[in-house]
């Protein structure tokens, strides 16, 4: 089909500067990348092409399998601006078609990442736990417990963070990213699979050496059967994974399977928040407006001490429970302390923790200011502009300490609510144990119930 002028001069060849890559099936001939004629196409190409900054990567090699009724042409065509080009150190057309009638086009770069390497790793800052050395972890900790007990209360909390931090940057290595990824195959590859694809190989390069009509269709069959078995392969390996989440009762193991197979390697889009302070203040007005303080806000009331059971002191007990409960690691606040650094703890670093909530329970210190502080992560929304401040999903990563406060103090109150049944048994929401699926349940069996003895059902259904 005749494409229109301004799509070479306006899109395609108009973005001259940065970092840019233009690579594909042009369908285009031209003698410039050696092709035995010109064409319409090619000639609107080479026109516009010559008016930018875009570099031609061609080398003239043929990017098109030869057959009986075709000849090679090179019709794959890669433009890179010279920022690109700089950076090029390769550029070469594949030997292997993989099946199809074009050869792939490899392109290797030069790319300085702003990160310490270490034996071909990257260095990042998060901690592997697996390798984690809890021992000497616990032995760093303990012997500067004495001199954490001997400052005051309100700097005990400081120092107990840098001694956990210190400790762990000796304990617990931090996590390396391997730069020079290996090639793995897919799970569901067999030899099978690898026994046909090197028939095929073979069948092309007989071909390439004898064209004759029979090496063609011994190369064509080889085509089809490679592609045949590895259906086949990939067929049988989807019937292995639904039969695993068959065999597991658990949804949690279902989707982490979706999710490997639907996004094995993408990783969190954060946008342009990194790079771009304009747009970081207009998330942060959006997100927090401009607000006047009531005067009970700046001046809270005084809380008076009843001695009721929710005032009362966190036994250590209470701080085990919840420590227990976060037997998974999530996403530590600005301080870099992990649930399973606090879980890892001595019984006399506990104490004291244990110490400074209960003094900041009791008003008798301040919470530390470092724990009113926490870290935003801003997730770019699916399909959304990444240029606008609406577009993001703020993500609040709170310090792991002041949550397992939160987690004490919610738990007093669940167990008060339900002593003296504040929350009604009708209230199926942020109730502990109970969910949605008893809502319907109950829903259920009252319209059952009601078309049984012929009785209207009124439903009034509220988004607040």
């Amino acid at each position: 089909n005749k494409i229109n002028q301004q799509f070479w001069s306006e899109e395609l060849f108009s973005q001259d500067n940065g970092n840019i890559i233009i690579c594909g099936d042009m369908n285009a001939h031209h003698i410039l990348w050696n092709c035995y004629k010109n064409d319409s196409r090619g000639n609107d190409i080479v026109k516009h092409y010559t008016n930018s900054n875009f570099i031609l990567m061609n080398n003239r090699c043929f990017t098109t399998v030869q057959n009986l009724y075709h000849q090679q042409s090179v019709i794959d065509l890669t433009f890179v601006t010279p920022n690109i080009f700089n950076r090029m150190v390769k550029w070469e057309v594949g030997t292997d078609p993989i099946g199809s009638d074009h050869f792939p086009i490899q392109m290797t770069l030069e790319i300085t990442l702003n990160k310490d390497n270490c034996n071909g790793y990257i260095n990042t800052d998060n901690r592997n736990f697996k390798k984690a050395n809890w021992f000497l972890y616990t032995v760093i900790v303990n012997n500067h417990i004495d001199e954490i007990k001997r400052l005051p209360i309100n700097k005990q909390i400081n120092k107990l963070c840098e001694v956990i931090t210190s400790a762990a940057d000796q304990a617990i290595p931090k996590v390396k990213l391997c730069k020079n990824n290996k090639f793995q195959s897919k799970s569901w590859w067999t030899n099978e699979c690898s026994l046909a694809v090197a028939q095929r190989r073979i069948a092309l390069k007989i071909f390439k050496l004898h064209m004759t009509p029979l090496n063609y269709h011994k190369y064509q069959k080889a085509q089809l059967n490679a592609r045949e078995i590895i259906n086949k392969a990939k067929k049988q390996g989807w019937i292995e994974v639904c039969n695993k989440i068959n065999n597991k009762k658990s949804s949690q193991y279902a989707w982490k399977i979706i999710n490997s197979i639907k996004n094995s390697k993408e990783k969190a889009n954060y946008g342009d928040m990194d790079n771009n302070i304009e747009l970081c203040n207009r998330f942060f007005e959006h997100l927090v407006p401009d607000y006047v303080p009531q005067l009970n806000e700046i001046f809270p009331p005084m809380v008076i001490n009843t001695n009721h059971i929710l005032e009362q002191d966190f036994k250590i007990n209470e701080l085990t429970r919840v420590i227990q409960l976060k037997n998974k690691d999530t996403a530590p606040g600005i301080d870099g302390i992990s649930y399973s650094m606090i879980k890892n703890l001595p019984n006399n670093a506990l104490n004291i923790l244990l110490s400074i909530y209960n003094n900041i329970w009791n008003n008798k210190i301040e919470m530390p200011i470092e724990w009113k502080h926490c870290k935003i992560v801003a997730i770019l929304k699916p399909n959304k502009n990444r240029h606008e401040e609406q577009s993001y999903r703020a993500i609040s990563l709170i310090p792991c300490m002041v949550k397992l406060m939160n987690l004490m103090i919610k738990n007093r109150l669940e167990c008060l609510t339900n002593s003296l049944h504040i929350v009604p048994d009708t209230q199926y929401g942020f109730r502990k144990n109970v969910g949605c699926g008893d809502y319907m349940l109950s829903l259920l069996s009252d319209i059952y119930t009601g078309l049984t003895n012929n009785e209207n059902i009124i439903i009034t259904s509220l988004d607040i």
